[in-house]
């Protein structure tokens, strides 16, 4: 298995057990976005920026069943490391405030990179 299929599936991995979002106020994400931030690992083989075909984040509800909300990111630039993105800025594909309702959500994040 080449490192970077390696660092690709414990970057996954690594966010599924980590990204738990608690959230315990109002969120208005029907009018503003919900900004994630997120360290990682994953550089070009060389250890620049790494420009990826697409990168998709889902929140998810509950026992991780449940995909309440996605949102796909085309020709993404990972950049020293960080993702830094505004999820529900698009008018089409906003944020749905309650699914913040449950517990916990999960954020998943996956890469596709070139």
């Amino acid at each position: 298995m080449s490192l970077r299929k390696l660092l690709k599936q414990e970057f996954v991995i690594g966010l599924m057990l980590s990204m738990l979002i608690s959230v315990t106020g109002v969120i208005y994400a029907g009018s503003q976005p919900l900004n994630v931030q997120v360290q990682t690992d994953y550089y070009s083989i060389d250890g620049s920026d790494l420009k990826v075909k697409w990168l998709k984040v889902e929140i998810l509800k509950g026992n991780k069943n449940y995909i309440a909300f996605q949102e796909t990111f085309y020709d993404y630039v990972i950049t020293d490391g960080v993702v830094d993105l505004n999820l529900g800025s698009n008018n089409d594909n906003r944020i749905n405030p309650y699914i913040f309702n449950e517990e916990r959500n999960w954020i998943r994040i996956t890469i596709d990179d070139y």
